[in-house]
């Protein structure tokens, strides 16, 4: 018999519908008692296609509800928004275990991962990541193959020359994983690990690693994508305290800054940091993983229909974005 653990996941999103519909379909297939959606802009399509299905909880992030809220008004930085949300989903849901991830984050099982949850003894599992990489041109949205960490800096040169200093052990994005967290303990949810309630500061307790599972990181779906992330992030408002990011991320930061208006120049940028040609991966060794996503089977299930082709996406962000588009010129 199957062990009785309820988990679930849960993600503050402003993506277009399709992600939002994989993610949500993805999780439940896979097993997860709930898929907790708080969407951070308007998005009918996806509301209109999640509203009745079981196990998925959709909230509308508008202005009623950050003023009914303890908060009283919406935080300005989104990460701050990411956590009250999945710290609300973690205090006040039916679960055992909370996973918080992104839209472009799908948990990726390799063992029983209920058994593993229902024989630890942990608070706190880190969950381990790998991040896609394009290969080349057509496909999908989840086209690709992934690549994990790799310490050793003369390899990451040889593959990526000039780019390589837009990475960060081998990875553009994160390379740390995040935590998935017992629920009933005195935590508040973190981004990536849960902070202790009474002092704010990281959890202090000892590492222990999930090894049934572990994330894929599409860090950005397309290059169009990508670009706006990061956009999104160089312009972001002036805080008391700036937000932390890698020194990876600020060089592709500036780099996009730079370049916004040079479609060329940027497009460069977008393969040769976060894609891979077939010699790049097979120089790249063990810490490429030749794995194929797809969550169309995952969707049937579900009863849902998505448009997972990257011009119906692009098509989507472009119309979604338009003012940060046409407010940095951004040509791609």
């Amino acid at each position: 018999m199957a062990p009785d653990v309820r988990w679930g996941v849960v993600g503050t999103m402003d993506e277009p519908a399709p992600l939002i519909l994989a993610w949500v379909a993805h999780h439940l297939n896979l097993g997860a008692a709930e898929a907790h959606v708080y969407l951070d802009r308007p998005n009918p399509a996806a509301e209109a296609a999640l509203r009745d299905l079981p196990g998925c909880f959709v909230t509308a992030c508008d202005e009623a509800y950050w003023a009914a809220n303890a908060r009283r008004q919406r935080p300005l930085r989104h990460t701050a928004r990411q956590k009250f949300n999945a710290t609300d989903v973690y205090r006040n849901r039916p679960l055992d275990w909370v996973l918080q991830v992104d839209a472009d984050e799908f948990l990726d099982p390799m063992g029983d991962l209920a058994a593993e949850l229902a024989a630890l003894e942990a608070r706190t599992v880190r969950v381990r990541n790998v991040e896609r990489v394009r290969r080349g041109g057509g496909g999908d949205i989840f086209a690709g193959s992934f690549r994990g960490v790799t310490d050793d800096a003369a390899l990451t040169a040889a593959i990526h020359g000039r780019w390589a200093d837009f990475l960060d052990a081998g990875m553009a994005g994160y390379h740390d994983g995040k935590d998935i967290v017992r629920t009933g303990e005195a935590f508040t949810m973190g981004v990536h690990f849960p902070l202790d309630a009474a002092t704010g500061q990281r959890h202090g307790d000892p590492y222990v690693e999930l090894q049934s599972a572990r994330i894929l990181h599409f860090d950005g779906l397309t290059p169009l994508h990508v670009a706006l992330k990061l956009l999104k992030r160089a312009n972001e408002p002036a805080y008391k305290v700036p937000r932390k990011f890698g020194r990876q991320r600020e060089r592709q930061f500036r780099y996009v800054v730079n370049h916004v208006s040079k479609p060329v120049q940027l497009a460069k940028m977008l393969d040769g940091v976060f894609g891979l040609t077939a010699d790049q991966a097979r120089t790249l060794g063990p810490a490429h993983v030749e794995r194929r996503f797809d969550p169309r089977p995952a969707l049937a299930a579900q009863g849902l229909q998505a448009d997972l082709s990257v011009e119906a996406f692009d098509a989507e962000l472009r119309t979604r974005e338009a003012v940060l588009i046409e407010k940095t010129g951004l040509q791609l």
